[in-house]
């Protein structure tokens, strides 16, 4: 029984730890927001896919927990004969973010496999009390300016697992690539600031000029014919824009204005200074591959013809006046004159035109078609009721570098222009593993994603690579989990290999590649197996205040904490007496520690929006360790303790920090025989022998063990992510330029 007791109400006796899990299909994870249900042997039936997914899914209802919950077609997604239907869940007539499921159609006219990911139990009221008018006005504080003419808002549900919350969105455009705010429709808050651009560093050329340095002419297919002739295509889809009048931050200093000057052909040569900020070459060059990379998808059954994929591209982007190093997608787009709901911009840099690269345009469009396909990426600073959720930024992120690089036929990412900065990524690499070197940098972390698909190319050729790295993609629920990525990629292996594209062995092969990057066990809870260790990599605040340009000193003056990316478990088995679990905090540079520890029976560790600023703060909890100082820490569950030990119980923890620099934490967990505990050495939990917490934060404590049971916690990360989105609005290039773990 979960206990709630005041903040300073602590447990003097040992600690306890916690678990949930949904059973999932073949990479199963014990914890996971989606569930994949196979669908039982049924007959061949005709029809159209549309069809078959609805009547499934409303015959099927009871067994999938979808009583009550209104589910909305989106899309089709078809490949070799298979066809995702996507739908998105209501609530009211309103969207539920994130609400969703998918079901996939095998050639024969049967349902294989469902995806579902929906908010149950929704009791939401849908008439706000807080005007859109009202809710702009706090967007409008948290800007310090008025928002800007038709940007664009939705009236939405929340999903919190309490029942749902009533919100306002906003996307506010920029040339950052926009911000989208959620406004809480009943209690005015601000629930969430999340940035919409997806960045990446990039080149050009039928390549990029490296590796073809000679321009050659190509023709410019699907152009819609006007009186002057534009770069815009498409049947209206695409407009390409350069920046004008030396950049800014106004998307009316985009113009379109490029004309042919052979004839009816644009055959402009290269600037002799590719830094030029006046280049009729690099919008051309843009055209160019943005349609290619649109030919790559179509390829793949990916219909981009609906009002929803209207696209702007601009070249030669400054940032106020200033060379620009980087790239992004923005699904914030343009208002007026455009009225584009997508935006893609190229940065002029010190060193190189972006538009020059195509890893650069292969990758942007990648972030584009995920975004109004599947719509899986939830953002840097994602979070839910489990704490941070960086993952599905890097998905997004790895299988843009994996498009890229497959289209070149060239592993390293960015020679062309990545390299003028040292930021190349060499997705050949295939060290990366879950979870020791996942430290929430979304491009650091897509190396792992990219680097398996790279691997699938090499081992089974690019057309089954890229198959199946696609087709994973389709099968995500919003937030996705690098988990849920790999299930994708051995959903797809088997469905090949029932047609005869790959065999029984070749799948069992891919399961081997996914096992050893740790990926067959990566969702937002790491088993941790007795007698064993997992280690993990934990940001610092100095890497914040770096992202801030301010002091560790400064955000430490907040009295807030940042939780680890995992929470991990462990079971001990019926004829145990208990489970301890040590932690120990290995420090990449010097300076104070300051950790806590957190354990939950049977679930995990919940953490809620904070009431002050959007980020997440402890919630639910059995026990905890706080203000540890020194480098480790342990707990012990047993007989003695409240709630007593659950042998029939698995135990989750997770691990909140105020340390400066990024540490690398490792988590043992060990069952402990009733034999030890009647010999007394169950009582010494919490620190090494000698050490004690600290007595200002932790309360009268015995056996070392600082202890509280469902107390709520405030986490540090509240105000911390509040200034990192503000600083972002100011500052996005510079983002690119760190790395979120040390």
């Amino acid at each position: 029984m979960l206990k709630h007791v005041t903040r300073n109400g602590f447990n003097k006796r040992r600690c306890i730890a916690s678990a949930a899990g949904v059973v999932l299909f073949a990479l199963a994870g014990p914890v996971a927001a989606a569930e994949y249900h196979r669908a039982p042997a049924s007959h061949h039936s005709t029809g159209a896919p549309l069809e078959l997914a609805r009547d499934h899914l409303r015959s099927s209802s009871a067994s999938l927990g979808l009583a009550g919950v209104v589910l909305q077609p989106q899309r089709a997604l078809s490949a070799d004969g298979f066809t995702t239907i996507r739908f998105q869940q209501r609530y009211g007539g309103l969207p539920v973010i994130g609400g969703a499921a998918a079901a996939r159609v095998g050639p024969g006219g049967a349902v294989l496999l469902t995806m579902i990911d929906v908010a149950r139990g929704l009791d939401v009221d849908t008439a706000p009390t807080v005007s859109a008018r009202q809710a702009g006005h706090v967007v409008e504080a948290l800007m310090a300016r008025p928002l800007p003419s038709g940007v664009r808002q939705e009236l939405v549900v929340v999903r919190d697992g309490r029942g749902g919350t009533l919100a306002w969105t906003f996307d506010v455009p920029d040339l950052d690539g926009g911000k989208r705010y959620r406004v809480d429709a009943h209690r005015g808050r601000m629930l969430s600031i999340r940035p919409l651009a997806t960045h990446v560093l990039g080149r050009v050329y039928p390549i990029h000029p490296l590796a073809t340095p000679t321009p050659e002419d190509r023709e410019l297919t699907d152009l819609t014919v006007s009186d002057p002739q534009r770069l815009a295509g498409w049947d209206g889809n695409l407009v390409v824009t350069r920046f004008a009048h030396g950049g800014g931050t106004d998307p009316d200093t985009l113009e379109d204005d490029l004309g042919p000057n052979v004839g009816e052909d644009f055959l402009y040569a290269p600037p002799a200074d590719m830094t030029d900020e006046a280049d009729p070459f690099a919008q051309v060059n843009a055209y160019y591959h943005l349609t290619r990379a649109r030919d790559l998808f179509a390829g793949f059954g990916v219909d981009m013809s609906g009002p929803t994929w209207k696209l702007v591209a601009a070249v030669n982007v400054l940032d106020t006046g200033q060379p620009f190093d980087g790239a992004f997608f923005s699904p914030g787009g343009l208002g007026p004159p455009w009225n584009s709901p997508n935006f893609i911009a190229f940065g002029q840099g010190h060193a190189a035109d972006f538009a020059y690269d195509s890893d650069a345009f292969l990758h942007e469009f990648t972030h584009y078609v995920n975004y109004n396909a599947v719509n899986f990426n939830a953002g840097q600073f994602a979070f839910d009721e489990q704490g941070l959720s960086p993952f599905s930024l890097a998905i997004d992120e790895g299988v843009a570098d994996y498009f890229a690089c497959s289209a070149a036929g060239d592993p390293i990412l960015g020679e062309a222009s990545l390299a003028t900065i040292g930021k190349t990524r060499d997705i050949s690499d295939t060290s990366q593993r879950c979870p020791s070197d996942i430290g929430g940098e979304g491009h650091l972390d897509g190396v792992i994603i990219a680097s398996l698909g790279w691997t699938l190319r090499d081992r089974f050729g690019r057309d089954v690579a890229d198959s199946l790295m696609w087709t994973a993609v389709t099968l995500l629920p919003y937030q996705a989990t690098l988990g849920d990525f790999a299930r994708g990629i051995l959903e797809r292996a088997s469905e090949l290999a029932g047609i005869g594209t790959l065999t029984n062995q070749d799948v069992d092969e891919i399961g081997e590649l996914i096992r050893v990057r740790g990926l067959d066990d990566c969702d937002r809870a790491i088993h941790v197996p007795l007698g064993g260790s997992r280690k993990t990599l934990v940001f610092g605040l100095d890497s914040v205040a770096e992202v801030l340009e301010t002091t560790c000193s400064e955000l430490l003056s907040l009295n807030e904490s940042l939780p680890s990316l995992f929470q991990f478990h462990s079971k001990a088995g019926g004829a145990d007496g208990g489970i301890r679990f040590d932690v120990d905090i290995s420090p990449v540079a010097g300076g104070a520690l300051d950790w806590s520890i957190y354990l939950r029976a049977n679930q995990p560790v919940s953490f809620d929006v904070g009431e002050a600023v959007p980020v997440p703060v402890v919630r639910d909890f059995d026990h905890a360790v706080t203000n540890i100082t020194i480098d480790s820490g342990s707990i012990v569950v047993d007989g003695q303790s409240d709630p007593p030990f659950d042998p029939n119980a698995t135990y989750y923890l997770v691990i909140t920090h105020r340390n400066c620099p990024g540490v690398e934490a490792t988590i043992s967990a060990d069952a402990i025989p009733p034999e030890e505990l009647d010999a007394g050495t169950g009582g010494d939990s919490g620190f090494d022998a000698g050490e004690a917490p600290n007595s200002a934060s932790s309360g009268d404590v015995a056996g070392g063990c600082g202890c509280r049971a469902g107390a709520k916690q405030t986490s540090g990360f509240s105000a911390v992510l509040l200034l990192l989105g503000l600083a972002l609005l100011r500052r996005l290039p510079g983002y690119e330029r760190v790395q979120l773990r040390n």
